[in-house]
């Protein structure tokens, strides 16, 4: 006991004591300290941008491109990786219960970081408070597309093919709840036909049905069905862009078409989990926009019909909860749930 001790002993045992007490009060200071995310030095270990979807895919194609010449920049690994499944669900998940130091993004989409969250009862996550809006990377248009063995040459003889044969045309998409579900469903609901829907984990898989006669038509971005277009096997009947595009000259726009269905509805962003310090938001966010001003970067994408953005942290959080907005109001008229 510190009774029984001399008073040497007793003096020594008090300081031994109370550099215990100084050094059990700091110490989850020092955790905290430790733990933190250095801004000056980040990233000093390899970065993951995660892509909810697989591999091959237009979110892909983008978040390679971006994870190769971010590597350039910082002289440090940026690797993407796959985590497909439950149209995105998975990934934004995975990333959402990641550490927030900058060291695990995603390369979220508006399926993933606008619709799908409010398709599910109870939301799997919150894509605005759970996430960090980072920087929007850019945007693309999607493609109602059939196979070009296909006997149906236009959108009209795609509508008239489901009034005749209701029930039986199928249109795929990458997920069920992305952008191409919702306008393939609003497609069909201003035509007044039936259209079932088939969801795929991804483009690929569903490119590779339409191409073998599984499906009927599918709705699709431009950078994952592009080079199947220009190799002659699949055949393009329309797009959601705001104007036609300049290499597919005799494909109309839905607005020319009359069909009122979103237009550019596939954006791309970096997000970080919720509580990443801002100053690591700000670094990649600088890191993305010097890719993203590469005129070698801005060719590649255009040759696959991505238009580069780069803006603020600022102005994609408020891009973002407009496209929450957006389609939310579209889920709510379409109806569509998912269990």
């Amino acid at each position: 006991m510190l009774t029984e001790l001399s008073k040497p002993g007793r003096r020594r045992a008090l300081a031994a004591l109370g550099v215990l007490g100084a050094g059990a009060s700091l110490s989850p200071l020092l955790r905290a300290q430790d733990s933190a995310p250095r801004a000056s030095t980040y990233p000093n270990h390899p970065v993951r941008i995660i892509v909810a979807g697989p591999a091959g895919g237009g979110t892909d194609f983008v978040a390679r491109l971006l994870a190769e010449r971010l590597s350039r920049i910082w002289n440090q690994a940026v690797v993407v990786e796959n985590r497909a499944g439950a149209s995105g669900v998975i990934g934004s998940r995975y990333v959402e219960q990641s550490g927030p130091d900058g060291y695990t993004l995603i390369l979220g989409q508006s399926g993933t970081h606008a619709i799908v969250p409010f398709l599910q009862k109870p939301s799997p996550y919150d894509p605005v408070r759970d996430f960090v809006p980072v920087i929007e990377v850019s945007t693309a248009p999607d493609l109602l597309v059939v196979s070009a063995d296909s006997p149906i040459k236009s959108y009209k003889d795609l509508i008239d093919t489901a009034r005749d044969h209701a029930g039986i045309v199928t249109y795929g998409s990458a997920g069920v709840g992305l952008p191409q579900h919702l306008i393939g469903f609003r497609m069909a609901q201003l035509a007044g036909v039936q259209m079932r829907h088939i969801p795929y984990k991804g483009s690929p898989p569903g490119l590779t049905d339409l191409m073998g006669g599984q499906i009927t038509s599918m709705l699709v971005t431009a950078a994952a069905v592009m080079p199947l277009i220009k190799s002659g096997r699949i055949r393009a009947l329309a797009s959601n862009a705001a104007h036609r595009l300049p290499t597919l000259p005799d494909v109309p726009t839905f607005a020319e078409l009359g069909v009122a269905v979103p237009q550019e509805s596939g954006w791309n962003g970096l997000f970080a989990p919720a509580g990443t310090p801002k100053e690591v938001v700000a670094r990649i966010n600088a890191a993305t926009q010097q890719v993203l001003a590469e005129n070698e970067v801005r060719k590649l994408l255009a040759e696959s019909y991505v238009t580069p953005v780069g803006n603020s942290p600022e102005d994609f959080a408020r891009f973002h909860q407009e496209e929450v907005r957006r389609w939310t109001a579209l889920i709510e008229q379409s109806g569509v749930k998912v269990n």
